[in-house]
Order: structure tokens, then sequence, then C-alpha cells
């Protein structure tokens, strides 16, 4: 049985950066990531990658070829939430290790609860991370990320405000229901997903080590980049040379 884990946030707090350094670091280790397809979808439903130290095999579900990412890349056409909680469920009671996360489901509760209890009777917890991010850090990301004008960020202001009342709502909804959310800076979180999912950071080059351990949270408007320089884009590192991705 693999361990899953979902990533929660609000637009811009870090939850596709986190999926693509791990994707990353994995890659970098010597693992390349196949496209999981679906009959009628031109977009990869999900990713898998082989664990470079011999664990299990993690699948990051959605696709992470544009800016996009995760359950906000499969619409209601594909299945939509219900789809993805299917396949996250599916991919752990087959050996995987998942990797959950989109805007759209960070203020979700009744899927997330029998998720957690169908890992739980497996002797697995659903590990929920909630990316703890100031929210005027959020609005800085997401102006960055669209290049938008003073005129549209008071409406990505209100839209990283619901969002963020939403996350805080579903949080609490799923405390109530036994199952735990973990608050972390998005450089604790992904420290944190590297722990869970065994990988090692000696065993990683040492200017790719700071995917591995903990670091500062990301200044307003940063980006975060991968490794050495001249290494690539996250993107470019996660997905690699794989026909289609671009």
């Amino acid at each position: 049985m693999g361990l899953v884990i979902n990533p929660r946030g609000t637009s811009g707090a870090g939850k596709t950066w986190l999926v693509r350094e791990v994707m990353a670091a994995y890659r970098w280790a010597g693992s390349a990531p196949t496209p999981v397809m679906r009959r009628g979808r031109s977009r990869p439903i999900a990713w898998r990658l082989e664990h470079p130290f011999g664990g299990r095999t993690l699948c990051v579900i959605g696709d992470y070829q544009g800016p996009k990412g995760g359950t906000d890349t499969i619409p209601l056409t594909d299945g939509g939430l219900d789809e993805a909680f299917r396949m996250a469920c599916s991919e752990a009671e087959e050996g995987r290790d998942v990797l959950l996360e989109g805007y759209q489901l960070s203020g979700e509760h009744d899927r997330t609860v029998a998720l957690a209890n169908a890992q739980r009777l497996r002797g697995r917890a659903l590990h929920v991370f909630c990316l703890d991010i100031p929210l005027h850090r959020c609005v800085q990301n997401v102006v960055r990320r669209r290049r938008a004008g003073q005129a549209i960020r008071p409406t990505i202001e209100q839209t990283a405000a619901a969002g963020h009342a939403a996350l805080e709502r579903a949080c609490f909804a799923l405390g109530q229901s036994g199952v735990s959310c973990e608050w972390l800076d998005p450089a604790a979180a992904l420290y944190r997903a590297s722990l869970l999912l065994g990988l090692r950071s000696t065993s990683i080059p040492a200017d790719r080590s700071r995917c591995l351990a903990p670091s500062r949270a990301l200044s307003d408007g940063e980006q975060a980049e991968p490794g050495p320089r001249g290494a690539g884009s996250i993107r470019e590192l996660a997905l690699g040379q794989i026909p289609g991705c671009h």
C-alpha cells in the first residue's frame, strides 16, 4: 500500500512548485517520468516515476506540462475530482506513492475523508499539507506568474482571500473528521515530502540538495528555480525530453 500526500493551499502558495520539485529530484537521481494516458484525452492524466533508490513508484495525479498542474488539469469531461480521487486510491492500493494537488481540491472535504479512511484501513495515513504562506505573498506570486497589471490585482486579491477561507474551512472540517492537517511553509513541506517518499539527500548531487532540506520560504513574488544554473526549468527537469512536453 502506497502513501498519499495531498498539498493544499491558496493559488500562489506553491503547491505546483512543490510537486515539480519532487519530480525534479526523482529525475535528478535518474528516474524518467512515464505518462499515464486515457482514451479521448490528448494530455496525460498522471505521471509515474520509478523510485531512484528502489522504493515505491511515485504517481503524480494530473498533468504538469503547462503552467497549471495536478487536478486542475482534469476537467469534468475527464472525471474531474472524482476521477482524481479514484486514481489516487487505486494507485495507492497498487503499491504506489501518490502526489495529489490542485487549487480546486484545496477546499474539498468529503472525498478527502473517504480517501483518508481507505488509507487508514490499510495501515497508512493520508498526509495533508496546508501550505502556510501569507495571503499577500500568494497574491504577489499570482500577479507575477500572470504578469498581471494593477487593474486586475483587486480581482486576484478577492479570489485569493476566498480560496484561503475555503482552505481553512476544509482543514477545520477534516480535523473534525479525524484527518490531520500539517501547516507548513513550502520549503518545510518539500522537506517533509522528501522524508515520507524516502528520498535520501546524501544520494542527490550537492547542487540539487536544496530540494531535500528545509530552508526559507519564497519571498514576495519569487519564483523557485531548479539547482544549478543552466540546468533548465523545473518543468524541464521534471518531465525531461518526453515527446509532447514543452
